[in-house]
């Protein structure tokens, strides 16, 4: 894949960055949330060449997704599916305006959408799944994710590959047996999470 694009080459607006306190954050899980801070262009690509993924039958997922660079960047890859999930209303609302602002001519997944909500709750959907974290949130609101996770891919007997950027709550992911590291830079890693290594079905979060 050649260089990655620009937000002005990809008609998208994402580059500023936003404190907490400029974020309409509601519910329970708002005290875990970090400041939004775009991807540096480049990395998610760096992140997902080399990945044993089936990209036509894969979902990519960006948790906390802030403005959509990834997103977007996400749908310049075949994946069946592209999903942002964004807590802030505001934040995912402007994600929504650049993924329909992106240029087609950039865009290779079949689909590609941003939903408003809490990634706590966020639920998996069948086949392999691509998620990508830029250090959205604290320990807390990732095991929940992880729970998830794994409740999901053993329902739908899938796996999944977790793309962590600034990993600082990566011993959540460690500290599962479910989970193994695939690949690390200096700035992020790459987890593969494979719930039949282990013959358990864990337990669902209410």
């Amino acid at each position: 894949m050649s260089k990655a694009p620009s937000d002005r080459e990809l008609g998208i607006r994402t580059q500023r960055s936003e404190g907490i306190e400029r974020l309409d954050l509601e519910g329970p899980n708002r005290i875990h949330a970090e400041r939004y801070e775009a991807t540096p262009p480049g990395i998610l690509d760096e992140m997902l060449l080399g990945l044993d993924v089936e990209w036509p039958a894969a979902t990519f997922t960006d948790l906390g997704c802030g403005k959509g660079r990834v997103v977007c960047h996400a749908a310049r890859w075949p994946f069946a599916r592209v999903v942002g999930v964004e807590l802030s209303a505001t934040l995912a609302e402007q994600a929504q305006a650049n993924v329909a602002a992106m240029r087609p001519a950039h865009r290779k997944a079949a689909k590609v959408e941003v939903q408003q909500g809490d990634a706590a709750r966020h639920r998996f959907g069948p086949g392999p799944q691509v998620l990508y974290l830029y250090n959205p949130f604290r320990a807390p609101v990732l095991r929940a994710v992880v729970q998830h996770l794994l409740t999901d891919l053993t329902r739908h007997r899938a796996e999944a590959h977790v793309l962590y950027f600034e990993p600082m709550a990566r011993a959540v992911l460690e500290q599962r047996p479910e989970v193994s590291l695939v690949a690390e830079a200096r700035r992020w890693a790459v987890f593969r999470v494979a719930p039949g290594v282990t013959g358990e079905t864990p337990n669902a979060l209410e």
